[in-house]
């Protein structure tokens, strides 16, 4: 990664190197007969991009443009 920061340098010394991981969970289903999942319960992601709570959002405006359609059977998240 040091060797995509632009301009001209010299690394002289490295004090710390580590791993860095960014974990995602999705649910495998988001409806199960007359329940349905959606936010934080259908998916889970790193606080990093602030996703979270704009997915959620995302869903809850989904599941109600579904919902007033009458089109809950594809909901999807």
């Amino acid at each position: 990664m040091l060797a995509r920061i632009p301009g001209v340098y010299r690394v002289v010394r490295l004090l710390r190197t580590d791993r860095f991981h960014i974990p995602a969970r999705q649910a495998t289903r988001y409806q199960t007969t007359r329940m349905f999942l959606g936010g934080d319960a259908a998916h889970a992601h790193a606080p990093l991009g602030a996703r979270g709570m704009n997915l959620g959002i995302e869903d809850a405006a989904c599941f109600a443009r579904r919902f007033v359609e009458g089109t809950l059977a594809g909901y999807a998240g």
